[in-house]
């Protein structure tokens, strides 16, 4: 696990919320690559907390 990374501070911050909503123009059928290693990350990293 990285440790000093911007997607450990926004897991931390998502903890706090109540929700999130994401937005992201769509490539072939998909949303561009930085959201879905992002969303990956987080969800694999702490797929308990939103389950």
């Amino acid at each position: 696990m990285v440790k000093d990374d911007k997607v450990n501070e926004c897991i931390d911050l998502l903890k706090q919320a109540d929700g999130f909503i994401v937005g992201s123009p769509v490539y072939f059928a998909g949303p561009n690559a930085s959201l879905c290693g992002f969303l990956d990350r987080v969800f694999y990293q702490k797929a308990d907390a939103y389950a």
